[in-house]
């Protein structure tokens, strides 16, 4: 008698976030899509020639930064970024022109007639025009010292490229948006791999892709993804420079964008970043108790020293220059009173800013990782196109979130909380100090943005925190009730 033994044969299905960057085919979508979009708003604006020009430059340089990541011929970094970029410039042009055809400008309207993107738009003349006369470097801007002046001097370059070249858009300036949202999604990647695993960096790289606050923001003026980029590129910098084998190189230009670049984007962020560097380090080399306890008691003393309302007014008065603000400094000191004094009676929010600060700062930090869809933004503005896609951003944002708790959970309770203190402390300490302010602006999360993707992705790779998952669910919809009461029944 023959026996007859039938093998089973599996067929191995690549994830979706592997194939999403690794496919050919991907990739000649993106550039297709992106290229169609710079030719249609080239010839719709009469600037082909600057747009085109600019776009390659910025892709061209993104590309030089990710070589240098990796041996010559690597091109897994550049890829991401190539797929990203090319998408990011196709959305960038559908919202360009659904806003040019609702409002008189494409702007998103932060603001009565443009907000923030226009006011960044208008400081840029004087810059461009100092760019074109060539003595940007020789004349003392009024904008220099402000805490947005590396943006405004941005854009002023780009707007500097698109008037030699016949073209000064504001679609033009979006594609610096886009260029700073589609590299960070390699960046992320990068620092995912170091502290985790290459499974977590691609899902933390793919969430970066697809999460619809880069889509959003990466399609604006504002400089929110400029900052959000440069945080994790300085980190990245730094934690190779450190952790990996001392390069100078690296430190040298982490520095430098630290203290130049970042310091005229949020100032209190770039004095974060240097005590969160050195608190961090330290924190992996001290092996004994009593420095630890050395470390805790000093990180005590700088919070005091942000709570206390007066010891908070003296830090204001010795950091501010000139009346400047400078950001959560200056805010600390100033926006609670002014935030008590500009909400209505009936506002949950009024309510909030005149807690006591230690209930206060638990609430912003929730209300700052929840990101509570934008009601007031739809009641107030009507169904405007940032109504629409600030809700569908805080709801996609809602489904993501359920995995931080895991994704902390895992980092310390294992052995190794002290290594990956560089994500989920980091994490922690910015968005104390954002929460720190009276009220909370959804897209300040921005800045801490690259931390918490990876701490997601960390928490949807391990099945063993599955309860945890479903707590955090069951949490949020509880907090959600309890904001809803509060808000209109309350």
């Amino acid at each position: 008698m023959t026996t007859v033994v039938l093998h089973k044969t599996t067929t191995r299905v690549r994830p979706y976030y592997k194939s999403l960057f690794d496919s050919p085919l991907v990739l000649m979508l993106s550039f297709g899509l992106g290229a169609t979009a710079l030719f249609i708003v080239g010839i719709l604006e009469e600037s082909l020639v600057a747009t085109w020009f600019i776009a390659s430059l910025l892709l061209g340089l993104g590309t030089l930064v990710l070589f240098t990541e990796g041996r010559l011929g690597h091109l897994e970094l550049a890829r991401k970024f190539w797929v990203t970029f090319g998408l990011r410039i196709f959305v960038t042009f559908i919202t360009h022109l659904w806003l040019a055809k609702v409002y008189s400008e494409p702007f998103w309207q932060w603001g009565a007639g443009g907000g923030d993107e226009l006011n960044f738009y208008t400081y840029s003349q004087h810059l461009a025009v100092a760019w074109r006369g060539g003595y940007i470097f020789t004349e003392e801007s009024y904008l220099w010292g402000s805490d947005y002046s590396a943006w405004i001097y941005l854009i002023g370059f780009i707007r500097f490229l698109g008037m030699t070249l016949g073209g000064d858009t504001i679609f033009n300036i979006k594609l610096l948006s886009c260029f700073f949202s589609a590299l960070l999604v390699s960046y992320v990647y990068k620092l995912g791999q170091h502290f985790f695993n290459r499974s977590t960096a691609q899902v933390s790289a793919a969430i970066a892709f697809w999460l619809p606050d880069f889509w959003y923001y990466g399609a604006t003026l504002l400089r929110d993804v400029m900052v959000s980029f440069m945080v994790v590129f300085v980190m990245y910098q730094v934690v190779v420079g450190i952790r990996v084998r001392f390069n100078p190189w690296r430190l040298s230009v982490a520095v430098v964008l630290n203290f130049v670049v970042i310091h005229h984007l949020k100032v209190w962020l770039a004095e974060a970043l240097t005590i969160i560097v050195f608190l961090w380090w330290v924190w992996e080399k001290v092996e004994h108790k009593a420095g630890r306890l050395l470390l805790l008691i000093t990180l005590t003393i700088l919070i005091t020293l942000l709570i206390v309302p007066l010891l908070r007014h003296k830090v204001a008065e010795v950091v501010l220059y000139s009346g400047e603000s400078i950001g959560l400094v200056q805010r600390l000191a100033v926006q609670n009173l002014t935030g008590i004094e500009e909400a209505s009676a009936d506002s949950i929010g009024g309510r909030i800013a005149a807690m006591p600060v230690f209930i206060r700062v638990p609430v912003n930090m929730v209300q700052l990782l929840l990101s509570i869809p934008p009601w007031a933004s739809i009641n107030k503005y009507g169904v405007i196109p940032r109504a629409i896609v600030e809700s569908v951003a805080a709801f996609v944002w809602l489904g993501f979130v359920i995995f931080l708790p895991a994704g902390f959970l895992d980092c310390i309770r294992r052995d190794r909380p002290r290594r990956t203190a560089w994500i989920w402390g980091t994490a922690l300490i910015l968005i104390f100090n954002l929460a720190l302010a009276s009220t909370i602006i959804p897209r300040w999360r921005m800045m801490v943005m690259p931390f918490l993707l990876i701490l997601v992705a960390r928490g949807m790779s391990i099945p063993a925190y599955r309860w945890v998952v479903k707590w955090s669910a069951a949490s949020i919809v509880g907090l959600l009730i309890v904001y809803l009461a509060f808000k209109y029944v309350l």
